[in-house]
């Protein structure tokens, strides 16, 4: 998968990134942007990551679903939140959606 070419060029790192809540059109935050160095950096680890992956076995993927299950458990309610926020779902949509991820 060609990461990359979800990013539209050409990219500054001197706009920040506008957050606003679909729904209410809302203001929420304004996010800095990474260079076009660190965002390839970033990309590359990612399609490293996703390759390696399916090779890994179960057991050696079990702690890394453990801790994103641990991240979901401590921050569920801040995350549906922050979904609700960002992308204007109902509060009961957005945590059963976390949950989803739970299992």
């Amino acid at each position: 998968m060609d990461l990359k070419s979800w990013i539209k060029k050409p990219y500054s790192t001197a706009v920040p990134f506008h957050s606003t809540n679909p729904y209410t059109g809302q203001f929420l935050a304004d996010y800095p942007t990474d260079s076009p160095a660190n965002t390839d950096r970033k990309l590359a680890r990612a399609e490293t990551g996703f390759a390696d992956w399916p090779v890994l076995t179960v057991v050696e993927q079990t702690p890394y679903c453990r801790r994103m299950a641990e991240y979901l458990t401590t921050n569920r309610h801040q995350l549906g939140a922050l979904i609700t926020a960002e992308m204007g779902k109902t509060g009961r949509l957005s945590n059963w959606q976390i949950s989803l991820n739970l299992g």
